[in-house]
């Protein structure tokens, strides 16, 4: 078990050293300094929320789509804001490279892929097998 722990603050340690989570921690930075892109990112999940909350209670098709319609102004409002837009994009490659390393991590302890992986010839997610666990 000892092994074990140890791979996974190795790969705890690789997590936080890799440019991924620094270019991630660098936009957070750059919009929670920024006033402005800050105040749209609250209004924006104060929006969500609100929208999940008429979802929830029922509310009639005219009150959501209203709602809706809000959301996505304010989406293309978050889109043209370059601070917001580098934190959306490196939070993304964030999430990606996470996916890709619990893929791996599944794979190695079952043996199965994800679905949408796709094509394993390209992608290092389940070591370049195919879905039926053969080396490629």
């Amino acid at each position: 078990m000892m092994e074990v722990i140890q791979k996974a603050q190795e790969l705890g340690a690789a997590l936080a050293d890799s440019q991924e989570l620094d270019m991630l921690n660098m936009a957070q930075d750059a919009l929670y300094d920024d006033a402005d892109a800050r105040l749209l990112m609250n209004s924006y999940q104060q929006k969500q929320q609100a929208l999940q909350g008429l979802q929830s209670n029922g509310a009639n098709r005219d009150e959501m789509a209203h709602a809706l319609t809000e959301l996505r102004g304010m989406a293309e409002q978050m889109q043209q804001n370059n601070l917001i837009a580098t934190y959306m994009k490196a939070q993304q490659s964030f999430n990606d490279m996470m996916r890709q390393v619990n893929s791996i991590l599944r794979f190695c302890i079952t043996g199965e892929t994800d679905e949408e992986c796709g094509d394993c010839a390209s992608c290092s997610a389940c070591g370049g097998h195919d879905h039926e666990g053969h080396q490629h």
